[in-house]
């Protein structure tokens, strides 16, 4: 059996047999990599002073500078799309009417205004409405700010034609700010994309 030899300085063993994580210089890569990082690249992943968040990345490779933003916006998401479908199921103030039948019957509103003559205020209920449809294609985010602004629109013209107070429509409160936790959520999400 060979003995391993020692570096000059009476160190670790260098030889081929010796583990690459004994050996100085070593990474446990390669035999004779080195495990200092090149100056040459500050800043970079191959920084030596480890300051760059690339560079503490960890075996599970180098995560984004920005994926804790992709969380937030998941969370963002999910909130709104909970909001949004409990909008859906949730009633008014005396319980005679949902959500659901609030779609409906915003259809029904839209279609009297513009066949009374109110165009205006026929197209902001249209708009709300449609907004519902909003959240489920790849929109530019102008069209997704609309979208997001368009139930309270909706809602102006809603209260100014029928005779309730605001606190009446409960359902609209969380189907509104649903729609616009994930229209930010996706508008955000497709930034820090580009």
């Amino acid at each position: 059996m060979k003995e391993p030899t020692t570096s000059a300085d009476g160190g670790a063993p260098n030889s081929p047999s010796a583990t690459p994580a004994a050996r100085p210089g070593s990474d446990g890569g390669a035999p004779g990599a080195s495990n200092t990082r090149h100056a040459g690249f500050a800043g970079s992943a191959h920084d030596a002073s480890g300051d760059s968040a690339l560079a503490n990345a960890g075996a599970g490779g180098p995560r984004s500078i920005r994926s804790g933003g992709g969380r937030r916006n998941r969370r963002l998401a999910t909130i709104g799309w909970v909001l949004y479908l409990l909008s859906w199921v949730t009633p008014s103030l005396d319980g005679r009417q949902f959500g659901a039948t609030a779609f409906v019957d915003s259809v029904r509103l839209a279609s009297h205004l513009l066949g009374a003559g109110s165009i205006l205020p026929g197209i902001a209920v249209t708009l709300g409405w449609l907004a519902n449809f909003s959240v489920f294609p790849r929109l530019p985010c102008w069209v997704r700010v609309v979208a997001s602004i368009a139930p309270w629109l909706a809602f102006a013209v809603v209260l100014a034609k029928v005779p309730a107070r605001a606190t009446f429509f409960l359902y609209f409160y969380p189907w509104a700010s649903g729609l616009a936790l994930i229209h930010a959520a996706r508008c955000s999400s497709r930034k820090a994309a580009s």
